[in-house]
């Protein structure tokens, strides 16, 4: 099985997808920013902004909820865990970054955001 894809192998949806992901690993949010600068696990800052500003952290859940459904239902669709295009091979690049624990792209993605959260970069 390759691991190259080129752009043709994926749908709008699933480049858009992998665009957004791309985007975040290169701007971490606010959120991670203030969580590397002060060296806590996530989840305490996430308690710690809702504690000082009820309601914001369900409000961009909301939010983010809101503009994936705008994108339809398609677009929706492939932002679910059960997603086909979770399970496709791992392109080279990312599994250079990752390593070969990476069984699917899936699994890829989530190891290369779970390494950037923990790293601090």
């Amino acid at each position: 099985m390759s691991t190259e894809h080129t752009a043709g192998d994926f749908s709008t949806g699933e480049l858009r997808l992998l665009a957004e992901a791309a985007a975040y690993l290169e701007n971490p949010s606010l959120l991670m920013q203030l969580a590397n600068a002060v060296g806590k696990p996530l989840e305490f800052v996430v308690r710690t902004v809702d504690k000082v500003a009820p309601g914001r952290v369900e409000e961009a859940v909301q939010a983010v909820d809101y503009e994936i459904s705008r994108m339809g239902r398609a677009a929706a669709e492939s932002a679910l865990p059960r997603a086909a295009w979770r399970d496709g091979s791992v392109p080279a690049s990312l599994l250079a970054s990752v390593g070969p624990e990476a069984k699917n792209i899936g699994d890829a993605l989530r190891l290369a955001v779970w390494r950037r959260v923990t790293r601090g970069g």
